[in-house]
């Protein structure tokens, strides 16, 4: 995916246009995220995923990934890569360079995505279930702080096939409602989510997420609980994340390897009738 990107980036900015300084600078970004999470093994082979370097397991990659076949692919896209390299563009700053920079894509064809920046602390989350793949639930998707000159993630990447969804659901007198957000606004410190709590593919009521960040950590507030009301939700943490739920439960499980490597799967529950608040924070 990585390769792709950046050949995607360079022939995109060479070709051209007001925007050729930020495919370039995505195509950077691509390189480097590739050099640092795919070290050369070795052998002389890439690993598929970082995750292969925690443990060797065939359930942290599709089904279809091979060690070959990849390796091929990324060196033919690299390749091309660097037969399109737009020597002449200038870089230009990417939306997640802005402090305060807020982008979505919640159409109903859209990524369902939404990635937002503070002064030190990126964060993104998925507004929708778009796929069955645990990789692709609604919930919260990443969060980074910089910290020591660096971006530090605090989120693993969510498991392709585990019983411990990350998604937001609502359990309710007449069953179990999932999230589905539809309009954002607001800046990257602050962002206001709303959309529709589905039942049964109907609207059950109206969801409201307030995102705040800064200070090396994300804070998510949604409206509050009614009577017979509860809330469940899950994050997949790296080793050291702090999460906490002010008025809520937070129950830490075993560990297990995902794409990126370690993950701790943290449960949260809500049951009072207040506005659940949830925290992701770097430890100490």
């Amino acid at each position: 995916m990585l390769a792709a990107a950046a050949d995607l980036g360079a022939l995109r900015a060479s070709a051209g246009g007001r925007a050729a300084g930020r495919w370039r600078a995505f195509a950077e970004r691509a390189l480097d995220r590739l050099v640092r999470e795919h070290p050369l093994l070795p052998d002389g082979t890439i690993p598929v995923v970082p995750g292969l370097l925690s443990a060797w397991s065939p359930s942290v990659m599709d089904g279809y990934a091979s060690m070959t076949q990849y390796n091929g692919l990324t060196l033919f896209l690299l390749q091309d890569a660097i037969d399109h390299w737009p020597r002449g563009s200038r870089r230009a700053r990417l939306p997640s360079d802005l402090v305060g920079g807020l982008t979505a894509d919640l159409r109903p064809r859209g990524s369902g995505l939404v990635q937002g920046r503070a002064s030190r602390t990126w964060w993104a989350l998925s507004g929708r279930r778009s796929q069955a793949d645990g990789r692709y639930q609604q919930g919260i998707v990443g969060v980074k702080v910089h910290d020591g000159g660096r971006w530090r993630e605090l989120l693993a990447t969510r498991p392709q096939r585990d019983a411990i969804g990350s998604g937001w659901l609502l359990r309710t007198p007449r069953g179990r409602a999932r999230l589905l957000l539809r309009r954002v606004a607001g800046d990257g410190r602050h962002a206001r989510l709303r959309g529709w709590w589905k039942l049964r593919g109907k609207n059950y009521r109206r969801a409201r997420w307030e995102v705040r960040a800064g200070g090396g950590r994300m804070l998510v507030t949604t409206e509050p609980l009614r009577r017979g009301e509860s809330l469940a939700a899950a994050v997949w943490t790296r080793p050291g994340t702090v999460v906490r739920a002010p008025g809520g439960a937070v129950a830490p499980l075993a560990c297990t390897v995902s794409a990126s490597g370690p993950a701790c799967p943290q449960t949260i529950a809500f049951e009072r009738r207040a506005r659940p608040r949830l925290e992701i924070a770097a430890g100490g």
